[in-house]
């Protein structure tokens, strides 16, 4: 079976996602700063190796940005490598949209929304956790209920050491205590916390409407927080599998 390359172009970092079919087969993630893309080069052609993977098994590519100034310098670097045509997701291209959802929905919500639906079915709470933190309620007729949108972890993280001249710049990992006693702990405390406790809150709200609700954690930074996400489920892969599911629908023509 020929291999699909998806990619997720976000605004701190690009998914390159290998599918065959539904089957997710492997990805790697880099962070948007090499502006050369030999680094990406490199990281990609190990990540083929690995799996015992050439250019040449290939047969589509698919890019979903949300970094539109970027799109042309990503479908040259794919064809360079690949030798492939990069498409660029429009969601003008979708025939039919969940109900709910309006046209100018970014890429990446509309993928976690058909991840969700296609592996876990409805009513089901997404808590994506990216650089922007998304809670996205899809209700019991898989239409959009709504979402509510917070600043990521890293995000917040930044706020306070950019706009406070002597805060260290620090990375985000759960910290050792819940109470912090010094200004790096506290720092490390307020994001998680209040990361986990938006969680529960959100979950309680979905719950409260729909009793039989599932969530699930997805996102950059879920893996920061999954020893503390409960009952929820965690998959941070939910992003890329819907875009593959996007694509497979794009490709029947639905």
């Amino acid at each position: 079976m020929k291999h699909s390359l998806v990619i997720d172009l976000g605004n701190t970092s690009v998914k390159y996602a290998v599918f065959a079919g539904e089957k997710f087969i492997c990805q790697t993630k880099i962070v948007i700063d090499d502006k050369s893309f030999l680094k990406t080069k490199t990281t990609l052609i190990e990540m083929l190796k690995e799996n015992k993977l050439q250019a040449s098994d290939f047969e589509d590519a698919i890019l979903f940005s949300v970094v539109p100034s970027l799109n042309k310098t990503i479908q040259k670097f794919v064809l360079s490598v690949f030798k492939l045509k990069t498409n660029i997701f429009d969601i003008k291209d979708a025939k039919k949209l969940p109900e709910g959802v309006p046209n100018e929905t970014g890429s990446d919500l509309l993928a976690d929304i058909c991840g969700a639906e296609n592996f876990y079915g409805a009513p089901i709470l997404i808590a994506d956790l990216g650089t922007v933190t998304k809670f996205i309620f899809i209700g019991e007729k898989k239409e959009l209920v709504g979402c509510s949108f917070m600043p990521g972890m890293d995000a917040s993280l930044k706020s306070m050491t950019k706009q406070t001249e002597l805060l260290p710049k620090l990375r985000i990992k759960k910290p050792e205590e819940a109470i912090g006693r010094n200004t790096i702990e506290c720092m490390k405390s307020g994001v998680y916390y209040s990361t986990v406790a938006s969680l529960k809150h959100f979950m309680s709200v979905a719950k409260e409407k729909y009793p039989s609700v599932k969530t699930v954690v997805t996102g950059g930074y879920s893996e920061v927080i999954k020893e503390d996400i409960g009952e929820a489920i965690y998959d941070p892969l939910l992003t890329v599998k819907g875009m593959n599911e996007i694509r497979l629908i794009l490709k029947k023509g639905i």
